[in-house]
């Protein structure tokens, strides 16, 4: 299988876009299909695969996920209960 590789600055995770075997044909990775152009997260946590058809609004979700995250930690921060910062934010 090929791949190219990108790693955020500073993250702890890599994205892979896997071409199969270099024919652009799909391949397998522990037991789950990859198709050319699927986005591959890696992390201590584990591993998950995201088709290309559906990457772009995952990333979004997982953009506005974290930054909701970033707004719950400072409101906790500034006094509000994490009971309140669930209510008013959605996440923990």
């Amino acid at each position: 299988m090929a791949s190219s590789s990108t790693r955020a600055a500073g993250a702890r995770w890599t994205a892979r876009t896997v071409s199969g075997d270099r024919s652009g044909r799909a391949g397998e990775l522990v037991g789950v299909r990859i198709q050319p152009g699927d986005l591959i997260v890696v992390d201590e946590d584990g591993i998950a695969v995201v088709p290309a058809a559906v990457e772009a609004a995952v990333v979004q979700r997982a953009w506005d996920k974290v930054h909701a995250e970033n707004q719950v930690r400072d409101a906790i921060r500034g006094g509000m209960s994490a009971t309140a910062a669930f209510a008013k934010f959605g996440v923990l």
